[in-house]
C-alpha cells in the first residue's frame, strides 16, 4: 500500500513524500495519481 506521508503545494509543481513497500507498488501508485488528478492533461 502507497502512502502519502507529506505534500507541498506551491503555485507551479507539487511536492510528495511517499511510501511504498517495494518499486512496483510504488509505480502504480504514481501512476494512479497521475491519471485521478489529471496531469497528463494539465502537462500536455
Amino acid at each position: 500500500m502507497d502512502w502519502i506521508v507529506e505534500f507541498s503545494v506551491m503555485s507551479n509543481d507539487v511536492h510528495l513524500v511517499v511510501e511504498a513497500e517495494n518499486s512496483a507498488d510504488l509505480s502504480k501508485g504514481m501512476a494512479s495519481l497521475n491519471t485521478g488528478l489529471g496531469l497528463n492533461r494539465l502537462w500536455g
